[in-house]
């Protein structure tokens, strides 16, 4: 075999190589959220539907962005949310009030 082919096999065996290892890293499944974490918008459903909560703030800045719930009964949640959906459960309560000012 003449070296010109060996190093055109030995390129073709990498090549090979890397499009395996690129196939394999595609098929890995995302990295799971921590617990208390999951996508936002299922958490609004979630929040609406098992204790009547609905969103009443969105406040964002310096790159973070948090969102408050909170039903007519006084229940409460505040999810960070982090990237475009993933939000997490930070605090909640059941009891809260609101101050309508002077």
């Amino acid at each position: 075999m003449s070296r010109a082919r060996a190093v055109l096999l030995a390129l073709a065996c990498l090549a090979g190589l890397c499009a395996f290892m690129a196939f394999a890293k595609a098929q890995e499944p995302a990295p799971a959220l921590p617990p208390g974490c999951g996508p936002l918008a299922g958490f609004l459903k979630h929040l609406q539907s098992k204790f009547n909560e609905f969103r009443i703030i969105e406040l964002q800045g310096k790159g973070m962005k948090f969102v408050v719930t909170r039903s007519n009964e006084g229940a409460w949640t505040v999810l960070k949310v982090e990237g475009a959906d993933a939000a997490c459960v930070i605090a909640d309560g059941n009891s809260s009030e609101v101050d309508r000012g002077f």
